[in-house]
């Protein structure tokens, strides 16, 4: 797959544990400002073939509430 790195050869992809990026922390701290019910990730996959044409998945934080851990809001509003 392909690299994605800035400048100081860090690949920002992978730096979210870390946070040793400053682009990495800017885009972490938009998302804590803005602070969204949803987020859609639109990325392309680099050509990886997937069983569905949009795939999802929860947030795996044990703070976070379960209907959404579990998927079930996201099962009532967007299955058919």
């Amino acid at each position: 797959m392909g690299l994605h790195e800035n400048a100081q050869q860090l690949d920002l992809n992978r730096d979210f544990t870390k946070l040793e990026a400053p682009e990495t922390r800017a885009l972490v701290a938009l998302a804590n400002d803005f602070d969204p019910h949803v987020f859609i990730d639109c990325h392309t996959t680099n050509g990886s073939r997937h069983g569905y044409t949009l795939t999802y998945d929860v947030p795996h934080h044990p703070g976070c509430s379960s209907a959404i851990r579990t998927g079930a809001c996201v099962t009532k509003s967007f299955r058919p």
